[in-house]
């Protein structure tokens, strides 16, 4: 926030966000897959939870009229 790549006053919540989306791997894919092994998400698809992140949280570009 403070080098502006994502507008919040609230990093707390952020930092949960994007924990929480990264987590459900951790949880679902991994201590409680089904065969108990873990299965870890592709970089790929990591790269697309923290794309989607910044997305959300990105400065707006102020409308000119």
């Amino acid at each position: 926030a403070a080098h502006g790549v994502i507008a919040t006053t609230d990093v707390d919540a952020a930092v949960r966000l994007l924990a929480g989306a990264l987590l459900t791997y951790l949880f679902g894919d991994g201590l409680f897959s089904s065969d108990g092994l873990p299965h870890p998400p592709s970089p790929e698809r990591v790269t697309a939870v923290v794309r989607l992140f910044l997305q959300a949280l990105a400065p707006r570009q102020k409308e000119e009229g």
